[in-house]
């Protein structure tokens, strides 16, 4: 998964998400975004963690929560392609996709 300019979008499909905790860091030269909350009627916990590929601007990013998903637009700390979301490669990542409708 390429992502291109300056954003790279993000949804977290979890419906009906509550006691979500987001947090997004740079350590290193990459960036780190984790999250934790639960959803459904019977309060399932949910847990994230991802290391990305590159440093980002931590103070532009966004998190916007709604019923059906929360959407994370990822700002990087300077525009360009990264061949990859992760710094892993991302094979065992097949759950997770570059949001290119936002």
């Amino acid at each position: 998964m390429a992502t291109r300019g300056r954003v790279a979008p993000l949804r977290v499909v979890v419906q009906d998400v509550k006691d979500e905790k987001f947090k997004l860091e740079n350590a290193e030269g990459t960036a780190k975004l984790s999250f934790t909350g639960q959803a459904g009627k019977d309060g399932q916990a949910y847990a994230l963690e991802l290391t990305l590929l590159h440093e980002i601007n931590v103070d532009d990013s966004k998190v916007s929560v709604s019923p059906r998903h929360i959407f994370v637009l990822v700002i990087k700390t300077e525009p360009g392609h990264w061949e990859r979301l992760t710094k892993d490669s991302g094979r065992h990542l097949t759950h997770i996709k570059c949001d290119w409708d936002k």
